[in-house]
């Protein structure tokens, strides 16, 4: 019972921590200030909450230079097929 609990506990804390990416990534600071404290409130950690909004930032840079330097999508969906 006190494995499957734990499991449960960290299946939520992953679920609040998407959400707070997701909010970073969007820039919405109502979200941010929300998801954040859900996630703490879940049992996530200082690093957890930062290296949740880091992977936003990751996700935003690499779009954004993938995007700016015009890459052929058709080119990228073959790298990542094999």
């Amino acid at each position: 019972l006190h494995k499957e609990y734990r499991r449960q506990r960290q299946m939520c804390i992953r679920d609040r921590l998407m959400h707070l990416a997701a909010a970073a990534g969007m820039k919405c600071e109502y979200c941010i200030v929300a998801h954040t404290a859900m996630a703490k409130k879940a049992g996530a950690t200082d690093e957890q909450v930062k290296t949740a909004i880091m992977a936003a930032g990751v996700a935003a840079i690499n779009s954004t230079i993938l995007y700016g330097n015009q890459y052929d999508l058709n080119a990228l969906k073959k790298m990542f097929s094999q």
